[in-house]
């Protein structure tokens, strides 16, 4: 997404606190070329994405156990943290991640309750202000974030899907994956890039 100020800033992600900024820098990335620096300017700020429990009629993650995680380098002691929240209870990272340098924390594991209505990943910028970057944050299924994320080595297979490109937006048909799994999209089209409008 480009901002109006011609910014670069992560898809899915929404910034609050009064004079908070974020932007796409190049520094702090372990995995990756980018990180998203948020800029903590007065009060604190939070970066959030809305995940929801994944509802298809038949299953929910109501009831189910995940975990947040979050990578990053702050500037300034007690600055980055994460939350998960379900809009009926929430669980924090015990810690920070340290000063200065690049670190990592999770939350406890988090029984998502039975009358949750979303599911939502919060990364906090607390207490003083400076631009800390985040390289990595997210909500694994279970009850701890295992190494193969930590590390971004993953078992994969690859797949042949069916594509339909007649249509608008394109699309693509795959078998259903269960919880803890995803499909991750490669492709060499330089621009426009996929979003959720695209594909």
């Amino acid at each position: 997404t480009v901002s109006a100020g011609g910014l670069l800033l992560p898809d899915n992600w929404t910034l609050a606190g009064a004079a908070a900024t974020m932007q796409r820098v190049s520094t702090g990335s372990r995995q990756g070329y980018y990180t998203v620096e948020v800029t903590r300017a007065g009060t604190d700020a939070t970066l959030t994405q809305t995940i929801g429990l994944l509802e298809d009629g038949v299953n929910s993650l109501q009831g189910d156990t995940v975990t947040a995680y979050l990578a990053g380098t702050p500037t300034a002691a007690s600055q980055l943290r994460v939350t998960i929240n379900d809009d009926v209870a929430t669980d924090t990272s015990s810690a920070y991640i340290g000063t200065g340098a690049y670190g990592r924390v999770e939350t406890a594991a988090h029984t998502i309750s039975a009358t949750a209505t979303t599911l939502q990943v919060i990364v906090e910028i607390n207490g003083t202000n400076g631009a800390p970057t985040i390289d990595r944050a997210g909500i694994v299924y279970g009850s701890e974030v295992p190494d193969s994320v930590w590390r971004d080595s993953y078992t994969e297979d690859e797949i042949n899907p069916t594509w339909m490109e007649a249509t608008a937006p394109l699309s693509f048909m795959a078998q259903p994956r269960g919880y803890g799994r995803q499909y991750v999209l490669h492709n060499l089209r330089p621009y426009p890039q996929f979003d959720n409008t695209r594909l």
